[in-house]
């Protein structure tokens, strides 16, 4: 019997699992390694990550990805899904990285990038270093204004096509806030000339020693906020700063034009301070990367948008991208033990582990004996594997017994005594038949040796 835990993977050449890997996204891939050491070497290759890495990475500035560069195409894209070390643009203005988990495009556009309605006016905003921060040097430091306007643009081309993206603008609050409480903000982001809307809060607490805003006491702007209906709040993130969520984009193959996105307040004009923007965040969708701990606290942002895209969204796993027959062939040839850990990878590969066209080739050799035992149920393939793999099955001739390794898949037998060959055992005064029948070893008899000077 081959040895337990053995991969029949083996038999695939490694070109194929590679060209297989290379269809998923960089999580799967990682995920495939943990299967099995053939597969680990194919994930490793650079057949598969050099097709994580775009092909259209947009222009660096001089100096950005040589320190040195990675020799393989998994460090280079290790190197570019480094989010706490972006890549700067050649415009100096913007920063780049690649999501670790689908190898999407994200992009930091820093405030100086962005349109401020006032900005270059010293009275209403100033602009300060941002030491702490990745790759963008200044920051906008909200001074005194009624008229909250800023705006961000990309173009569609230079992200990631069939994507769901979500936009944040990262701030902070000073110590000396006012105005971004209440009245509320409007975001909207507009692709192909779609735009939607939605309310948000730069604020997610209302300040209580604020009064001369214009806008009553503190329960009043409660009472006003609660008549907004949905309003979506901040989340803290891992570096410190604050995130609002503007809202999503998709991304189509056809869409040639630029994504907008704006915050505004342009209604109610009531004074506004204590602001400092880094800049607008645009990654795919899959919630919040830092943690929301401050966020459980409010009820506003218990009952938040983003606290339930936290809890509720996944990555969808793109390895649905591969043709049902090329995974059948891929998986065709592993063993029962490594069909359980690949399950594990993603639902494309257990719903293929989980058919009939998978399990058939374990009990194919022993079908006419599974009728014989099972006649009259209705079994799946996967489920007289298992049958088969628990509890030995007697055969027609009743001499031996037999069960499937539930590891490799391979056969199992148990020769009774009566198929042995044993000297005198006709003889009863050296040998005697006994009925002795156990579940497992499904033999219904053994002999005893009573008296003789050669037992076999």
């Amino acid at each position: 019997m081959e040895a337990a835990g053995t991969c029949e993977i083996t038999r695939l050449p490694e070109e194929l699992l590679s060209a297989a890997l290379a269809l998923t996204t960089p999580r799967d891939a990682c995920s495939a390694a943990v299967v099995s050491r053939d597969l680990r070497a194919a994930a490793d290759s650079d057949a598969v990550w050099s097709r994580f890495v775009p092909h259209d990475l947009p222009s660096l500035a001089d100096g950005e990805f040589c320190d040195p560069a990675p020799a393989s195409a998994k460090g280079r894209f290790l190197r570019l899904s480094d989010s706490h070390r972006p890549l700067l643009l050649a415009d100096g203005l913007m920063s780049m990285w690649l999501d670790r988990e689908t190898g999407a495009k994200c992009y930091m556009l820093s405030a100086r990038s962005l349109h401020i309605s006032w900005g270059d006016t010293p009275e209403y905003w100033r602009w300060i270093p941002l030491p702490d921060s990745c790759r963008v040097s200044e920051g906008a430091e909200l001074r005194f204004v009624c008229w909250l306007e800023i705006r961000g643009r990309i173009h569609s081309k230079m992200l990631s096509q069939d994507t769901t993206y979500a936009a944040y603008i990262v701030f902070r609050l000073g110590d000396k806030t006012y105005g971004l409480d209440y009245p509320a903000q409007e975001a909207s982001i507009t692709v192909a000339e779609s735009t939607s809307t939605r309310k948000v809060c730069l604020q997610s607490s209302v300040n209580e020693d604020e009064d001369w805003a214009g806008f009553g006491d503190p329960l009043s702007r409660r009472y006003h906020r609660a008549c907004c209906g949905h309003l979506v709040f901040p989340g803290k993130r891992s570096d410190g700063w604050m995130e609002l969520k503007l809202g999503e984009l998709y991304v189509k193959d056809c869409d040639t034009g630029e994504v907008c996105m704006n915050l505004m307040e342009t209604k109610v004009c009531g004074p506004k301070g204590g602001l400092l923007v880094q800049g607008i965040e645009i990654r795919p969708k899959k919630g919040l990367l830092a943690s929301s701990s401050a966020m459980s606290k409010s009820k506003h942002q218990a009952g938040g948008e983003e606290q339930a895209a936290t809890t509720t969204s996944t990555v969808a796993c793109e390895i649905v991208r591969l043709p049902q027959e090329l995974l059948m062939k891929v998986l065709s040839h592993i063993t029962p033990q490594d069909a359980a850990r690949a399950a594990a990878v993603s639902q494309a590969f257990r719903a293929i582990l989980d058919s009939d066209a998978f399990w058939t080739r374990f009990v194919t050799s022993v079908h006419n004996l599974l009728l014989f035992h099972y006649n009259g149920q209705t079994l799946s393939q996967k489920e007289m594997f298992l049958c088969l793999s628990d509890r030995p099955i007697l055969s027609v001739t009743r001499r031996m017994s037999m069960w499937l390794d539930r590891q490799t898949g391979a056969k199992c037998y148990m020769l009774s005594a009566r198929a042995l060959n044993i000297a005198w055992s006709r003889k009863p005064q050296h040998w005697r038949w006994i009925i002795h029948c156990t579940d497992r070893s499904r033999a219904p008899e053994r002999l005893l040796v009573r008296n003789t000077w050669q037992d076999r």
